[in-house]
């Protein structure tokens, strides 16, 4: 970085030599201060430079969301049209006014055919205290061949949607080799 620095310093007439690197070190600081100020002063204009909010009446409100409902016009460019400088101005007013959005985007993984598992069916009518050894181990291989079953009902699922909804192939096609 420094030696960036000199280089840039020799080009503009500068010598590198040790003794005159104090110097090249006050240029720097020079330097350091003019970018500083610059900086401020683009600083003030920005502030100076910056937009008051916008302030729309609930009849302009009406019309856009009208006019967005009835044409079907893409939101940026009824923002552009109407010189409008909050992007989600017009969903915020929607709401607002308890429009409907008709061209909302659906849910992004809707179930299309909803499997409804059974409880799991809990037998307590006999203490676990009374059964025998044998008893709880098969109770708990149960326990565990139905969480097995859960756990690849899920998995189905998952390759469903996905097949489907999101056009991901998965499963091998039976004509493959």
């Amino acid at each position: 970085m420094q030696q960036v620095r000199y280089a840039r310093l020799r080009a503009l007439g500068h010598q590198s030599s040790a003794r005159f690197r104090p110097k090249l070190f006050a240029d720097c600081l020079v330097l350091k201060r003019v970018y500083v100020k610059v900086n401020q002063m683009k600083g003030k204009e920005l502030k100076e430079k910056r937009r008051s909010p916008q302030y729309f009446d609930e009849a302009f409100k009406r019309k856009v969301c009208d006019e967005y409902l009835r044409t079907g016009v893409a939101k940026t460019d009824l923002l552009s049209k109407y010189n409008i400088r909050y992007r989600s101005a017009i969903q915020s007013w929607l709401k607002e006014l308890g429009y409907a959005d008709i061209y909302q985007k659906a849910a992004y993984l809707p179930i299309a055919n909803p499997l409804y598992l059974p409880a799991k069916k809990t037998n307590n009518d006999q203490p676990s205290d009374a059964l025998s050894e044998e008893q709880q181990r098969i109770k708990e291989l149960e326990r565990l061949l139905e969480d097995e079953q859960l756990r690849s009902e899920m998995y189905k699922r998952m390759i469903e949607i996905a097949e489907h909804d999101l056009n991901i192939s998965i499963r091998k096609k039976s004509d493959t080799k």
